[in-house]
Order: C-alpha cells, then sequence, then structure tokens
C-alpha cells in the first residue's frame, strides 16, 4: 500500500461522484465563515515600508550643466507570508501526534505501522458530509452503507468485525452497526491504522483500526464557525460551531450543533439526522485539568434495501435464479424503468438514537510523569422495520416481496480506564512507558420479530405499485424479547519506546483481555440437535483470555526518510461479534488468532513539498 502525495498547487478538482449515487451537493450552493480572535500581531504577509530617503532631483533647466547622477542603495524590503489554501489531497500528515497507532503521544513518522490523519480541513475541502464520506479516502479503505450493515469498512482484505471501530479511542464492539455514517460537524478528525490492533484495543481488529476523533474544548483561540448548504435531492445541510475561553476564568467551552438532510436519490428516502455536542475544560489547578463532554446523534431515515435483478437469459429463454439450468455463473440485470424504484414497506424504519458522555482527569505528576482517567458511557437505541427482500417470477413480470422484519437494538457500555506514562531511562537508554487498566461493562438486548424471512409480503407489478406498512402483513409480529449478552471486560496493557541509538528506536506493546460474556435466553430454551449441539439454554456463559503484542524497530536514515519493520499479533472472537452472539454460534470454539509481519518506509521528498509512506 502506498501514499504519494504532493502539496504542489494544482487546479481544485470537483469530488468525484458515484453515478450510481449521484451524491448531494453536485449542483449545490454552500456558504462557510469563520471568525477568529487573536491576540494583536502583525499581518502575515504585510510589511512596513520605511520613510524614503530623499533623492537628487534632477536638474532640468534648459541649457544647465548636466550633473552626475546620484546613486541611493533603499532598504531592504521582505516581504513573508503564508500561502494558506491547501489542495483537498494533501501530502500525508506525518509529523502530527497519532491518538490512534500508539498511546505513546508518537507521529505517524515515529510509529512502526502504517497510519493515515484525515484531518477536518481536509474532507472539509473534500465536501465531506458524513463520517463514512471523510474515510472512504483514506489509502486502502473501502466503504459501504447498505442498511443492514451501514457501517461497513473494508482494509487489508479484512471487513465487518475484524475491522475496529473506535469512538475516541473507545470500543463499543458492534462496528459495523454502531459506525454508521453520522453528520462529520462533530468530527476533528478521522484516523486509520492498518494492521493488527488488538494489542491496543482489545479482541478483534485483526484487519487493522478506524478512530473518528470529535471536537472537544481546548484551549485555543475564540473561533466562532458556521455552514449553510443545498443541492441536489434537497440536500440540506445547517450546522454552527464555536469554542473559547469563559471570560477570564480557567474554563474552555466548546458546542457544536448540526442537521443534515436529503430527499435521497431514490424514491421514499427521505432522512434527517441532527448532531450535538457540548464539552467544558477546566483548570482545576496548574497540574490537574477536567473536562466533560457529551454528545448526541439522532437520525431518521427511510431505508432503501436494493432494486432487484432480472431473471436471466439463456438461450432466449429466462431462467430463474437457482434453476439448474445455470450451470456457470451468469449475471443478472437491473431493468433501468425500476432503478429508483423504492419496495420497501411504507414509513420504513431504520432509525437511531446515541448519547456518549465522557469525563476525563487529567494529572501531570511532574514534567515527566502524568496520570489520565476516562470514565465513558455511551447509550445507543435503534429501530428497523421493514421489508427487505425483492425477486422477480418466474418470467420477469412481477415482483414478490419478502423478509418482513422488525427489531429493536440497545445498547449500553460502561467503562473506566486509568493510565499511566512517563518518560525515562533504561539502562541510561532514553525510554517513554505507557500502561493503563481499561474495565468495561457492555450489554446489548435485540428484541426481533418471529414471522419467517421467507413468507412472502405481497406480489406487486414492477411500475404500478402500492405497499403497506410493515404491520399490514398479517404475520408481523413485531420485535419480541430475544435475548441480553452481557459483556464484561478487564483489560492491562502496557507500551514502551526505547531509543537504542541516536537513531533507531524499539517500540513495543502488549495487552491482555480477561473477557467474560454471559447470555440470557428471553424465550423458550432450545434443546440440543444435531445441527446445533448447544441449542440455546435458558443461560449461556464462556470467558476467554487473549495476549496480543506488538514489537517495532524504526530506523531514521535522515531527519525525513526512515525505515521500518515490525510484527503484531490480533485475537478476534469466533463469533466476530459478542454483544450479538448466540450458544449456536459459539460453541467449544476459542478466539481465532492473526500474525502480521510488515515492512515500510516514510519519507518527504521535492524540498519537503511532498510526503510518501510504503508498507
Amino acid at each position: 500500500m502506498k501514499n504519494l502525495i504532493t502539496d504542489q498547487t494544482y487546479p481544485l478538482q470537483q469530488k468525484q461522484i458515484s453515478k450510481r449515487t449521484l451524491a448531494a451537493g453536485f449542483a449545490g450552493l454552500a456558504i462557510l465563515c469563520c471568525t477568529q480572535t487573536h491576540a494583536a500581531e502583525p499581518d502575515a504577509g504585510k510589511t512596513a515600508v520605511p520613510a524614503k530617503k530623499k533623492l537628487a532631483a534632477p536638474d532640468t533647466a534648459e541649457g544647465s550643466t548636466r550633473k552626475t547622477d546620484t546613486v541611493t542603495t533603499m532598504d531592504t524590503i521582505n516581504v513573508v507570508g503564508n500561502n494558506e489554501w491547501n489542495p483537498p489531497n494533501q501530502k500525508p500528515q506525518l509529523d502530527v501526534e497519532a491518538l490512534t497507532g500508539s498511546r505513546l503521544g508518537l507521529t505517524p513518522r515515529e510509529t512502526p505501522a502504517s497510519i493515515t490523519i484525515i484531518d477536518r480541513a481536509t474532507f472539509e475541502k473534500r465536501g465531506a458530509q458524513t463520517s463514512q464520506e471523510a474515510l472512504e479516502r483514506a489509502p486502502g479503505v473501502t466503504v459501504s452503507s447498505q442498511p443492514g450493515s451501514a457501517g461497513t469498512v473494508t482494509l487489508r482484505g479484512f471487513s465487518g468485525a475484524q475491522i475496529t471501530q473506535l469512538f475516541n479511542g473507545i470500543t463499543v464492539q458492534y462496528d459495523v452497526i454502531a459506525a454508521r455514517p453520522i453528520d462529520s460537524w462533530l468530527l476533528d478528525r478521522v484516523e486509520v491504522l492498518g494492521g493488527p490492533s488488538t494489542f491496543l484495543y482489545g479482541q478483534g481488529a485483526v484487519g487493522g483500526s478506524v478512530n473518528y476523533v470529535s471536537k472537544i474544548a481546548s484551549r485555543n483561540p475564540e473561533e466562532h464557525t458556521a455552514l449553510l448548504s443545498i443541492g441536489e435531492f434537497l440536500n440540506r445541510r445547517a450546522s454552527y460551531g464555536y469554542g473559547g475561553q469563559l471570560g477570564d476564568t480557567k474554563n474552555w467551552l466548546r458546542a457544536d450543533i448540526s442537521y443534515l438532510g436529503s430527499e435521497g436519490y431514490v424514491d421514499r428516502t427521505e432522512a434527517n439526522s441532527g448532531v450535538f455536542s457540548i464539552s467544558l475544560l477546566s483548570d482545576l489547578t496548574d497540574k490537574l485539568s477536567h473536562t466533560i463532554a457529551v454528545e448526541h446523534q439522532i437520525e431518521d431515515r427511510d431505508a432503501y434495501w436494493g432494486t432487484p435483478l432480472l431473471n436471466p437469459t439463456i438461450n432466449g429463454v429466462i431462467v430463474p435464479f437457482g434453476d439448474s439450468r445455470i450451470t456457470s455463473p451468469v449475471v443478472g440485470q437491473i431493468d433501468p424503468r425500476i432503478r429508483f424504484n423504492n419496495y420497501n414497506s411504507a414509513n420504513p424504519v431504520f432509525d437511531q438514537q446515541v448519547t456518549w458522555v465522557r469525563d476525563i482527569l487529567d494529572f501531570e505528576i511532574n514534567s515527566r510523569t502524568r496520570l489520565k482517567n476516562t470514565l465513558y458511557y455511551y447509550q445507543a437505541d435503534r429501530q428497523y422495520q421493514n421489508v427487505e427482500v425483492y425477486d422477480y417470477n418466474s418470467s420477469n413480470t412481477l415482483i414478490s416481496r419478502s423478509a418482513s422484519f422488525a427489531t429493536d437494538h440497545k445498547q449500553n457500555l460502561l467503562g473506566d480506564r486509568i493510565e499511566f506514562s512517563r518518560d525515562t531511562e533504561v539502562f541510561s537508554l532514553p525510554s517513554k512507558v505507557f500502561a493503563g487498566i481499561d474495565v468495561a461493562y457492555n450489554t446489548q438486548e435485540r428484541p426481533s420479530s418471529t414471522e419467517s424471512q421467507a413468507n412472502v409480503v405481497s406480489v406487486v407489478n414492477p411500475f404500478n405499485f402500492s405497499v403497506g406498512n410493515y404491520f399490514d402483513n398479517p404475520l408481523a409480529t413485531g420485535p419480541i424479547p430475544n435475548a441480553r449478552n452481557e459483556l464484561f471486560t478487564v483489560a492491562g496493557y502496557a507500551e514502551n519506546r526505547l531509543t537504542l541509538l541516536p537513531k533507531l528506536n524499539l517500540v513495543t506493546g502488549v495487552r491482555v483481555d480477561d473477557i467474560n460474556l454471559d447470555v440470557t435466553n428471553f424465550r423458550t430454551p432450545t434443546p440440543p440437535s444435531a445441527a446445533n449441539p448447544f441449542g440455546f439454554p435458558a443461560f449461556f456463559n464462556r470467558d476467554w483470555l487473549a495476549v496480543t503484542w506488538r514489537a517495532g524497530l524504526i530506523y531514521d536514515i535522515t531527519p525525513t526518510f526512515n525505515v521500518y519493520a515490525q510484527y503484531s499479533t490480533a485475537a478476534d472472537p469466533p463469533s466476530g461479534i459478542l454483544t450479538t452472539a448466540n450458544p449456536g454460534l459459539l460453541r467449544n470454539f476459542d478466539l481465532t488468532t492473526g500474525r502480521q509481519a510488515e515492512v515500510g518506509t516514510k519519507f518527504d521528498f521535492w524540498q519537503g513539498r511532498g510526503s510518501g509512506t510504503l508498507a
């Protein structure tokens, strides 16, 4: 994987838009305004002009004797300014602290791993309206937002639960559902770590990690930011943010609010969302600070589950999918006349409400030692009521609607982590040590409907049809209590950076996870069978112990050119997601393990105008 982009000036290119989705904003109008108050300072790019020196006046009188010209040397004027414009595909950010690749406070250049940072300025220039649009241009990353798993990310050949998606460094163990796209207004940056990262964030993360980092109160100068936009399909957005110091106190506030909506490019796919965040940073003493941060997200979205494929034609005969006459792969086609029809139920439900609360204490014990505690709470409620499958009949004249399904997802996460860092020496070698303990209690209930997915809800004309609500189906049951999963995790982790030579550093990390899962069945217990040796008892319990680690060497050939090599391990649950697993999925399986060896280089070129990474 490589990333070679320079920051040279070139014509601004419009964001490429999928022909299928015709993403909103193609012809939109956007107004962005930002004001910022600073201490008085000289204006960049302006220089006071010194007083003129008197020059000898030329003698213009007729008949006068020509005098020798007087040569005067002017004072040197240096004009200094900053080019504030950067292209949307600016060079990789290798020299800013990364929050995802390590907890040691290292930059991507100092970390023996593949790290991509997409800051707010970058995804604003790219016109990214959602968290997924901000992520999608990271090197090697593929994203999709189908309703059943709207937060799908693929990285290095892995996807689903094998890619941990973090929120401010916290995993909720429900990646492809919890990470559905939200308004990017709340985000400060998105970071991507390629390769195993279980040793940092716990079970999962075999293929890599994505970290969505929110805006939070800081000691920066006061600013007001606003955004208004409107575009195709009535895509609309209104956002406002404020950050600054509260008077002359030692308190700083950050508040953001945003609305994002669209009528959708497919029939009956209106979407509306609102996000809000507020955080307060307080310096309690010169060495102790406290931050409280709250975020709330709400989304009301009418889902589109796809367009049915025509049955293929073989030798002039329509042959339904699954027919024995199909002996080799065939490609179904979409009738372009129904491309934008929506066969889901009327008033479909694909909604969510999410709340995050973080309480952070940061204590500087001395100039070399810090202690930090983060108490966090997450609550998510999601609702689904849809008819999800559509098939043509054998003559490609009618469409069968089936897979009526309703469910609610209710998840709560409560955790606390305490972390210690210290700059020290080991055998007279400079060393930075980081250690922490993370305790988390994660519960989820998913009451779901019990009607058979195979039952046909209705058969409709592809061009002239009407669909009823979910409950117009006489077999629809609505969500019925199913099971509760309780995941209790205690983890200890540590990292170290040891400078073996002035240009050679050893970076290591290890994590131990003690995982306990309890599953309580709210329905009638199912006895064991040949197909399911465990059945689904009234109560089920499993424990796992995962030990994962990373070791890497990084050598600086020059200050802007290095090479590295690392080896890392990972552990993955047998079902992928423990917060929704049942005994039939888990059985007696142990954790799946992963291993990776990686070599790479990070460098600047073209006198610092460009940067590149290769792994």
